[in-house]
């Protein structure tokens, strides 16, 4: 089931409104399974004279998930499509006196799986953002934007001992809560000069900053007295067995950028890019990264030698075009320049047991930006009045400063430590043609993609 209710109305020449509301329902094809999402949009645009505009997007969405165990495992651990196949057919799925019939294969029922087994997930989302637009100029403008981006998931998992794996540990019962947000502050301003009509030029430049953070809490207990708590009430089942942990997480980017486009009677085209990124994630000394790049292009179609009969008639549309850049990755998760403190075995003194605290990983203070160098040089066209349109590529992309986990001796306490090592090369041409076969009541198009590539790669020293 699907419902959407849609609400766009303009109180005023100066003031838009847009709201809207979804419900979406739907049971999964195994029993006991299903999504359930609510949803909200509201967006607001508001202008103040002829210089000034404010907006505000703002969405929510609640999202209730109920799953089963599906897994492809053996015995006990095998989910319920698994145990469905494994089991004899032969198998009631209740016994006589109505409760659920136990394999002598050590295989949990089926049935008994989906409708004893909880495995319920909530997601929470809430994400927008508010901006404020000035036009100093009729070619000059700056805007300010904050996003904000939240999503909690909660998950309750129990395990009934009507079913094998409950059975064995005197049934389950787990609750995890995870909350992940994210911050955004960005500025930016646009400058459009004024050269007539056969020069565009548009410069803009701007800073970000983006705080990113991420929290958690897990818990469990099992060998419960009676199993109608199920996941309400893990201080039920055995201290000696309960299982608790926390985390948090933070990581910060921030940015300064620079972008210029150039068109010259759509003949001649330039862009010019540069933005220094900084990162929490990497060493004291190697935070900061700068990535230019630039692309060219010139559409030789536009050019008043270019012939209006003969073989190249056929092309309604040619360009040529390069471009060079250089783009950084620092997907390593958080922390991993640091020494990172973490619980070690329990030490016993003087006969009483002390938890110890131990590092988690090594430090690496020179760990830095991985970089990739792109060129690619291409020929775009169109046949007959762009009812055919394709083009051909040639790309080479060098990885250098690889971000890998490299295998250390034992003897240091840890196996891998992350490392800046190695590079890769990828390369290839790949050609791409689209076309409009048949156009009007009855639409026929084609698109065809063909590309090689040849990987390479340095080992580490």
């Amino acid at each position: 089931m699907f419902i959407t209710c849609r609400l766009h109305f303009s109180s005023t020449e100066d003031t838009q409104y847009f709201l809207s509301m979804n419900y979406y329902n739907q049971d999964g094809i195994v029993i006991e399974t299903g999504f359930e999402k609510f949803s909200g949009r509201i967006n607001l645009i508001h202008s103040l004279g002829d210089k000034l505009k404010v907006g505000i997007n703002l969405n929510n969405s609640l999202e209730k998930e109920q799953t089963v165990p599906l897994g492809l495992g053996v015995n006990m651990t095998a989910g319920v499509v698994s145990t469905a196949l494994q089991l004899p057919p032969t198998m009631p799925v209740f016994n006589d006196d109505g409760s659920y019939a136990m394999s002598l294969q050590d295989l949990s029922n089926s049935v008994a799986q989906a409708k004893t087994i909880d495995n319920d997930g909530k997601i929470k989302r809430l994400f927008g953002n508010t901006y404020v637009t000035y036009n100093f100029l009729d070619n000059w403008n700056a805007k300010i934007n904050l996003g904000y981006n939240q999503r909690d998931v909660q998950r309750d998992i129990f395990w009934n001992t009507l079913t094998q794996r409950g059975l064995l540990v005197g049934g389950r019962a787990s609750k995890d809560f995870d909350e992940n947000a994210d911050y955004l502050f960005e500025f930016t301003t646009e400058y459009k000069p004024t050269f007539g009509g056969s020069q565009e030029l548009t410069i803009l430049g701007g800073y970000s900053f983006q705080r990113f953070t991420s929290a958690g809490f897990n818990a469990s207990g099992q060998d419960f007295p009676t199993t109608s708590f199920r996941t309400n009430n893990l201080g039920a089942g055995d201290p000696a067995m309960n299982n608790i942990g926390s985390y948090r997480g933070e990581n910060t980017l921030l940015s300064g950028f620079g972008r210029l486009n150039y068109n010259y009677r759509d003949k001649y085209l330039l862009t010019a890019t540069f933005r220094a990124d900084g990162s929490s994630r990497f060493g004291e000394d190697s935070k900061y990264g700068y990535f230019p790049s630039g692309a060219v292009a010139w559409r030789i179609s536009n050019e008043s030698f270019y012939p209006d009969n003969g073989l190249f008639n056929i092309f309604s549309d040619l360009k040529l075009r390069t471009s060079f850049g250089i783009s950084g990755n620092q997907e390593i998760g958080n922390g991993r320049s640091l020494v990172l403190l973490g619980t070690g075995p329990i030490a016993v003194l003087d006969g009483l047991e002390f938890q110890s605290i131990d590092p988690a990983q090594l430090a690496n203070p020179d760990l830095r930006w991985e970089t990739t160098e792109s060129l690619d040089v291409g020929l775009d066209f169109g046949l007959h009045n762009d009812r055919i349109t394709g083009s051909i590529d040639y790309f080479v992309n060098n990885t250098r400063d690889l971000l890998l986990a490299l295998p250390i001796p034992t003897t240091s306490g840890f196996s891998t430590s992350l490392q800046n090592v190695g590079d890769t090369r990828n390369s290839g041409i790949e050609f791409t043609v689209s076309s409009n076969n048949l156009v009007g009541d009855f639409n026929w198009t084609t698109d065809i993609n063909v590309a090689t590539l040849q990987n390479k790669g340095d080992k580490p020293g």
